[in-house]
């Protein structure tokens, strides 16, 4: 009856050519009833995997039965052998009409279980064709969760093409369907405004206070929302996003989600990134350990992310034996080339970098640099190839050139690099390069332009500045006065440094415990550079307490000049240098700083002599070439 009904069906649809030829093959089998019922099952789908073929059918020995269709022409096996038996597009159709007349109540069994074997093999774009050609978008949202990941970076047009026709009614409904087309969209900018409000249609769903959407579909959602917010230069609305995503996955039972196990482990990657540049550092080291531990548990290959993530943030904040063991784990694993020069492997070669920096190799720092320089200009992370690029050409006693560099980055981004989160992450890495030219004007006027007031890195470089300035006292106040923490193992050695450089110029003795501290600071964490960062006439002194620890990769220069011959003017001389760049006559400047004029030439003659000046437009030279003067 069923080859009966397929001739008939055959008839129907085909040219005369074709049914001719197949009609006499179908005639011609010897098919059995199972055969034919597998067939009809695997029609479902166009290829199947032997896993999948035995899952449509219940056949453990459905591969041998598959051979008599293949010599009759309903199908062929993948040339590599039996990995993959794809259906003939005309016998498909002629099998798949019978699937809908034989057994219409396994269809949506069938559906599912297609759906999910296109996500194992992957190729979750066919799964989601199944689901959206049966007009099934919870199986469609089934299918995003279970490959979110290739659907977003290497099926985004396709996806377009497949979801784009559906109505907005219609997507409502599923808000995870419209989260993937509105970040699909997003990338066209023709299209972004559609994209945007598709975005903004399914985080209101998920953030209703009685929303249908379920917890693993809010992560999932709120995790788009995070990333999204990231690349348009939020971070930290970004970095709360991840948070509450993070709060939902730990309170979620894992048998909610364990579905989606094999991608969860990148979902908890980007959160975590979103976490790292929004601030929250020890949030993202925490879960991007959880998702690598994830993906191990599970067998999935996609640590790869997380570990290099790691590995890079561990290496920027200073914790260079975690760092160590992370870029060992990608050395020592078999990974893609392509991966370790990509974007995914960003981090890693990070921390290259910054490991080759704190051994003292900065060839091999620079080599590590330049893998990743080509995508500066489309990358995420172009503000942290920045730092570390200015950071090699800072130990590498080419500040100049850094300088030029991260200018030229920052240059590439265009609008991007003059928001102020992206000031504020190249603050220091400025400052420091200027410091190394030797413009202590040009680097206060960063910090005090761009720096954020409330974190202590900006405190730590103030104190910096002022120990430069040859105000030792005051950067020792500021170090031990503040009521801020050091964020990293990096700003609390590099603050250690600092105290005990100006401790140095008060007292040997005074600077004997601080110095100690940062011995113990040094090896613990493996780290060189935070003496290196003192200015030249403090590291001699403060690198001799340190010798006797024993330590073999203490740095032999500093990468800052000395500033022992940089004129040294009293508060009052600072004063009416100031008042000079008015332009107003000596008389008007005496009479503002309540002196009389007499007094006003005493103190000028002074600071010409101290700045080698022979008149007032030469002093006002001198003192901004010093950074005497306000910007």
């Amino acid at each position: 009856q069923i080859l009966e009904s397929l001739g008939r069906l055959l008839n129907r649809i085909s040219g005369a050519g074709h049914e001719d030829y197949l009609q006499t093959r179908i005639e011609k089998s010897t098919f059995d009833e199972r055969t034919l019922h597998g067939l009809i099952r695997i029609s479902i789908t166009d290829t199947v995997d032997l896993p999948l073929a035995v899952a449509l059918t219940g056949e453990p020995g459905i591969a041998d039965a598959l051979d008599e269709p293949e010599a009759f022409g309903l199908g062929r096996w993948s040339a590599d052998g039996r990995s993959e038996f794809t259906l003939a597009p005309l016998a498909r159709d002629l099998l798949r009409r019978e699937l809908r007349r034989i057994f219409p109540d396994e269809i949506p069994r069938l559906r599912l279980i297609a759906a999910e074997g296109a996500v194992r093999r992957g190729a979750p774009l066919e799964g989601l064709r199944l689901a959206v050609e049966a007009d099934d978008l919870r199986l469609a949202a089934h299918v995003i969760m279970s490959g979110w990941n290739h659907l977003l970076h290497c099926d985004a047009r396709a996806v377009v093409d497949l979801l784009g026709h559906l109505p907005v009614t219609r997507l409502k409904q599923e808000p995870l369907v419209a989260m993937l087309l509105g970040m699909c969209l997003k990338t066209n900018r023709l299209r972004r405004v559609r994209g945007l409000q598709l975005l903004r249609m399914a985080v209101s769903a998920a953030n209703a206070d009685r929303t249908t959407v379920s917890a693993t579909e809010r992560i999932f959602i709120w995790a788009a929302e995070s990333a999204s917010l990231r690349v348009i230069g939020r971070p930290e609305r970004a970095g709360q996003v991840a948070a509450r995503a993070v709060a939902l996955f730990n309170e979620t039972p894992e048998s909610q989600w364990q579905r989606y196990a094999r991608d969860m482990p990148l979902l908890c990657t980007h959160l975590g990134i979103s976490l790292y540049y929004g601030g929250r550092r020890a949030e993202a080291v925490h879960l991007l350990e959880q998702a690598t531990a994830l993906a191990a548990s599970h067998g999935s290959g996609n640590a790869f992310h997380g570990i290099c993530l790691l590995s890079g943030i561990h290496a920027l904040n200073g914790d260079m034996p975690e760092a160590r063991h992370y870029v060992a784990l990608i050395r020592g694993g078999d990974w893609d080339p392509a991966l370790l020069d990509g974007y995914r492997g960003t981090f890693y070669r990070i921390a290259e970098a910054m490991l080759a920096i704190e051994d003292g190799d900065v060839a091999a720092a620079k080599r590590h640099v330049r893998v990743f320089e080509p995508y500066r200009a489309t990358s995420e992370h172009w503000t942290t190839m920045a730092v570390v690029a200015a950071w090699v050409a800072l130990h590498d006693g080419d500040a100049a050139t850094g300088l030029e560099r991260l200018e030229s980055f920052a240059r590439l981004r265009g609008r991007e690099a003059s928001s102020t989160h992206v000031r504020q992450t190249l603050a220091r890495a400025r400052a420091l390069l200027r410091l190394a030219l030797g413009d202590v004007g040009a680097a206060r006027s960063t910090m005090q332009q761009d720096s954020a007031a409330d974190r202590f890195g900006t405190l730590l470089e103030r104190a910096r500045l002022a120990l430069v300035e040859g105000r030792a006292a005051e950067a020792i106040r500021l170090l031990a006065q503040t009521s801020l923490e050091p964020s990293t193992a990096r700003e609390r050695a590099e603050a250690a440094a600092v105290q005990s450089a100006a401790l140095h110029r008060v007292s040997v003795a005074a600077a004997q415990r601080t110095s100690e501290t940062l011995a113990v600071q040094l090896v613990d964490r493996e780290l060189a550079t935070p003496l290196a960062l003192l200015p030249a006439e403090d590291f001699g002194a403060v690198r001799t307490d340190l010798a006797p620890t024993g330590r073999a990769a203490l740095p032999l220069r500093s990468a800052l000049p000395s500033f022992a011959t940089r004129p040294r003017l009293s508060s009052r001389e600072q004063v009416v240098l100031h008042a000079l760049t008015s332009g107003a006559p000596l008389t008007a400047i005496a009479a503002e700083l309540s002196v009389s004029r007499n007094t006003l030439k005493t103190q000028l003659r002074s600071i010409y002599r101290k700045l080698g000046a022979r008149n007032r437009t030469e002093a006002m030279e001198q003192g901004a070439r010093h950074g005497l003067l306000p910007e």
